[in-house]
């Protein structure tokens, strides 16, 4: 099983409009439809095996907040690095909406 958290609800990927989020059978897609959508800066996939339990909602995008919040001096908050320091799988777009809320 794995979880796909779609940042633009409606988006279409590997034929499908994906919702928020969505929990989805391994087979559901083929392997470089997985990757696909798993490339694409608007998703996230998580896997039912990484981690512990991903947050959702508010409790997300503060968490998103935080670890931008920590990217060190000089670096990027690039989808790989916030990821890394979230603990879960970030999107650009969270990335893109955290960077603005803090300019508030």
């Amino acid at each position: 099983m794995k979880t796909i958290i779609c940042s633009r609800p409606g988006m279409r990927r590997a034929g499908v409009a994906h919702a928020e989020r969505a929990t989805h059978p391994d087979d559901m897609f083929t392997p470089e439809q997985w990757e696909a959508i798993d490339a694409d800066p608007a998703f996230a996939v998580i896997d039912a095996g990484d981690q512990a339990p991903v947050p959702s909602g508010d409790e997300r995008r503060t968490a998103v907040a935080t670890a931008v919040g920590k990217v060190p001096n000089g670096q990027n908050a690039t989808v790989a690095a916030v990821s890394e320091i979230a603990g879960f799988k970030v999107t650009g777009a969270e990335i893109k909406a955290a960077v603005e809320a803090a300019k508030e």
